[in-house]
């Protein structure tokens, strides 16, 4: 009885002290969805408010890099786009919308071709791998909106986008073409990266080049460097250590001298690197196709559609290039992917001599012994080595290379750079 008597002193008391304590107002004066609404027609706002549109700095995944995306939001939520990926003078309208997703979100939910060259499974140009295309987003999180930038994050890449508002003395076409003419100077096939005075070559691929990084430990690893040009030059997607030096892009020159300054160390350059044709077969990606061999290529690879009938499947596509840090022949056939090593001996800057040993990774080594897929390397030099001679339609920068076997007109083979998809009916 003692016990709940004083319980309820404690109450009267208690009671008596919350009647004397002030009311104290909602920390907000409005409801949640209130300030939702609010919050995303400030955005709106934003988006809306550039009257010649943003220049967006889309960055696809990894591998890709950052490209040059032009946009202008209107106010019945359609946006008109262009990039340096088409022609300057190329728009494309579709529907956008912002919505609440665990903050605001910009997302482009009606196909836009600008938009989704960067996030279809299934890239048109088909880079990338099917199924993943070149990992690119079409929704953002609204990350900061103010009338001088946008900065947004892909919502399922995680990749940070920023938009600034293009100055209105600038035409579209304009603006894409002097960013296709910077590209077309200071992209090159391999590039010299020099540091002081040492040097080291590397192969750029897409908008991205593979810089060697040693760390504390004395590890050397390639760190993926992400880029996008800029109307004068390079500027990589974040601030990369390499080597105890931080880069931030490169300058574009234009003496002449194809030597391109990093942005804030005056000790870095990046510059063209001239590599002999036959060193450009093995350190390149070149895909093949049957109808650029010639009669001994026609003659084996003749016989692989049957060899696909009987199989159940389809040679979707066939390359020379690097796994694991062999040169090789990489194929995929219906769901399965092989490759197959070649050996080779640099002769001189334009000849090469080539053979297959029969080893492979993946299912190379079971195609090539139980599916007959030697008739693919054959003309590679796979009964015995062959030498060949290589040219290409530019020393510089070719995007073909033809390669002759030295004693047999009939065995020549065009390999491009560009990737073609079934092989056998291109």
């Amino acid at each position: 009885m003692k016990k709940i008597y004083h319980l309820a002193l404690m109450l009267m008391a208690f009671f008596a002290l919350a009647s004397c304590t002030p009311t104290v107002d909602d920390v907000f004066d409005k409801s949640s969805a209130e300030r939702i609404s609010t919050t995303t027609d400030e955005n709106m706002q934003v988006l809306t408010g550039a009257t010649n549109g943003w220049v967006m700095q889309y960055y696809a995944g990894s591998l890709y890099g950052g490209y040059n995306v032009l946009c202008k939001f209107n106010a019945d939520q359609t946006v008109t786009a262009s990039s340096e990926m088409v022609a300057p003078d190329s728009v494309f309208t579709s529907h956008f919308k912002l919505e609440q997703s665990q903050g605001i979100v910009l997302s482009f939910d009606a196909h836009n071709p600008i938009f989704h060259y960067f996030s279809d499974p299934h890239n048109p140009d088909n880079i990338g791998e099917d199924g993943k295309g070149m990992e690119g987003d079409f929704e953002f999180r609204v990350l900061k909106a103010n009338a001088d930038s946008i900065i947004l994050q892909g919502k399922k890449h995680n990749r940070r986008i920023v938009m600034t508002p293009l100055a209105s003395n600038v035409t579209w076409k304009d603006y894409l073409t002097k960013i296709e003419e910077i590209e077309e100077k200071m992209t090159f096939k391999y590039f010299n990266y020099i540091v002081g005075t040492d040097t080291v070559r590397i192969a750029p691929s897409y908008h991205t080049m593979p810089i060697p990084n040693t760390d504390k430990d004395g590890n050397t690893a390639d760190v993926d460097v992400n880029y996008i040009y800029t109307l004068d030059g390079i500027q990589l997607y974040k601030p990369y250590e390499i080597n105890g030096n931080t880069i931030t892009g490169f300058k574009y020159n234009a003496n002449g001298s194809n030597l391109f300054s990093e942005n804030s160390n005056g000790n870095i350059f990046l510059g063209e690197a001239v590599v002999p044709l036959s060193e450009q077969l093995i350190s390149g990606d070149w895909y093949l196709k049957m109808s650029a061999m010639g009669k001994l290529g026609q003659k084996y690879w003749g016989v692989i559609p049957d060899i696909q009938q009987q199989l159940g499947e389809e040679l979707k596509i066939t390359a020379l290039t690097t796994v694991s840090g062999r040169f090789g022949f990489y194929f995929v056939s219906g769901k399965y992917a092989g490759f197959i090593h070649i050996d080779y001996t640099l002769i001189d800057d334009s000849h090469i001599q080539l053979k297959v040993p029969g080893t492979g990774i993946g299912y190379g080594t079971w195609y090539l012994t139980n599916a007959h897929y030697n008739y693919l390397v054959e003309p590679f030099g796979y009964t015995k080595a062959r030498t060949f001679e290589v040219k290409g339609n530019d020393p510089k920068s070719p995007t073909e290379l033809t390669l002759t076997e030295i004693g047999n007109a009939d065995n020549v083979i065009t390999i491009f750079a560009s990737p073609i998809s079934a092989p056998l009916d291109n």
